[in-house]
Parts: C-alpha cells; sequence; structure tokens
C-alpha cells in the first residue's frame, strides 16, 4: 500500500514579487510476510522546492530562484540495490526583454552550483545545465496604464 499528500503554496506580494513552495511526502506500507518481489517503490519520503522572483524587478529586467531538496532513500532493482543520498540544488534565470525589438533574453541554469548528484542506484551523476535562450514575440504587445 502507498500513500503519500503534497502541499503547495504561493504568495504574489508588493507588485510582482513571488514567493511559492511545495512539499512532497509518499511511503510505502510493506507486507512483513518474506518475498522474492522486490517492491521497488524507489521514492523519497521527502522532497521539497521553495523559488523566489520578480517578473520585473527593474523595467525589463526579472529572475527567479529555486531551491530543491530529497531525502535519501533506497533504490531497489534488478541491476542494483543501494542508498541514494539526500540533495540539494539552486536553479535561476534571469531574464531581459527588449519591447521594440519583441525578443525576450533569457539566461540561466539547473543546478547552478554544480553539486554533484544521482537519482537512483548505479545511475550516472548529474551535473549543473546551463543555457542563454531568444525568443522573438509574435504577440507582444507594450504594456499600457489602464
Amino acid at each position: 500500500y502507498t500513500y503519500g499528500f503534497a502541499l503547495r503554496a504561493g504568495y504574489n506580494f508588493y507588485k510582482t514579487w513571488s514567493l511559492s513552495g511545495n512539499l512532497n511526502y509518499n511511503n510505502l506500507i510493506e507486507q512483513k510476510k518474506s518475498d522474492v518481489f522486490i517492491t521497488g517503490f524507489n521514492t523519497p519520503n521527502w522532497s521539497a522546492n521553495v523559488q523566489f522572483g520578480n517578473k520585473e524587478v527593474f523595467k525589463n529586467f526579472g529572475f527567479n530562484i529555486v531551491w530543491k531538496w530529497q531525502q535519501s532513500y533506497l533504490w531497489q532493482s534488478p541491476l542494483a540495490t543501494g542508498n541514494v543520498p539526500s540533495y540539494n540544488t539552486f536553479d535561476a534565470q534571469v531574464s531581459y526583454r527588449l519591447e521594440k525589438q519583441k525578443i525576450n533574453i533569457k539566461a540561466g541554469g539547473t543546478n547552478i552550483l554544480n553539486t554533484r548528484y544521482y537519482q537512483y542506484a548505479a545511475g550516472p551523476t548529474i551535473g549543473a545545465t546551463y543555457y542563454l535562450s531568444l525568443i522573438y514575440d509574435f504577440g507582444f504587445k507594450k504594456k499600457t496604464n489602464e
């Protein structure tokens, strides 16, 4: 039997600032009988995210930061069985809007501090990914005061 819950809360404050987070809990009730079946639940009991950002902290400039955490847990599979250590990472993005050109420029990354971790026993380690994007917005409209 499995059970769990997820909670999410978000708050938008002082014009364009935002803060949100979520907390997840999952568990498995195992039968106490001896069995050759590998349950393979492979899910941490606890995980959480916290996000903080502002889509326009200055004219046309925004940012977003996300902290992610996951508790250690036992991974079971025919390939490997072992403990997956807990980890936490930071994702971040900055954005700049060129209004006249109708272009959004975004730069950011996942796991920006390059904290190496793995998500399952015998799996590869995961590092940082960085990106730069240019987005042409066909439907871009200049803000108006209403």
